[in-house]
């Protein structure tokens, strides 16, 4: 990645809390104390540093500048389901760059996992995301490839284990191709700000995304 594990850590924390400034209404000390910063100012420091504004300032900014819900975000807002997962463990390999490559990164995975000798037809499928594209570089996006574990052991493999919470999720079904995913996203965070999914709380900056198909298994 060319990054410093300092770094990377220091930056992935500040995307995570950009993020949060953005979704909920956390006070921005709070922010700080959770992305591991000692204080208010040196937090705002780093922030300014990052985004070249103050956190009151971003957030302000970022939600006059979100993509606005459409009238059809309301009728399908409708539609989502506020669920209990339980605790999963996952078996994952972790991508970088933009979300246009997600369906190549499921076909390295598909051949990764072939490799291992998994088959990967009959597996349930789990992409992960992490970081926004209006945030994060592009070549600095997250995804995981991810399957739930069949009881695969392999001390070399690529696929690392990774932990589904237990929790109440927010889900809703996405019939088209994956380029249009964000308007999904649009239509949850819709029913999460009108309070009808006011069971569930926006706690970690992650979405869970369940393929009807495993991409690339059949090609």
């Amino acid at each position: 990645m060319g990054e410093p594990p300092t770094a990377y850590v220091r930056r992935v924390k500040l995307d995570e809390a950009v993020v949060g400034l953005w979704i909920n209404d956390k006070p921005v000390i709070d922010l700080a104390l959770g992305s591991g910063y000692g204080s208010h100012e040196a937090f705002v420091r780093s922030f300014h540093r990052q985004v070249g504004l103050v956190p009151s300032q971003y957030r302000a900014y970022a939600r006059r500048a979100a993509s606005q819900p459409e009238p059809a975000d309301h009728t399908r807002a409708k539609t989502v389901r506020v669920q209990p997962m339980p605790t999963t463990t996952l078996l994952a390999m972790r991508f970088y760059g933009p979300y246009a490559n997600v369906e190549v990164h499921w076909q390295h995975s598909a051949r990764a996992l072939r490799a291992e000798g998994l088959e990967p037809k009959g597996q349930q499928a789990i992409g992960i995301t992490y970081d926004s594209p209006k945030i994060t570089p592009n070549e600095l996006v997250r995804y995981d490839c991810a399957i739930v574990d069949p009881g695969f052991n392999s001390p070399r493999s690529p696929f690392t284990p990774l932990k589904l919470a237990s929790g109440l999720y927010a889900a809703l079904r996405h019939h088209a191709r994956y380029h249009a995913i964000f308007e999904t996203y649009r239509t949850v965070s819709v029913t999460r700000r009108a309070g009808a999914a006011r069971n569930y709380a926006v706690e970690v900056i992650r979405a869970y995304e369940l393929p009807s198909a495993f991409a690339g298994a059949h090609r």
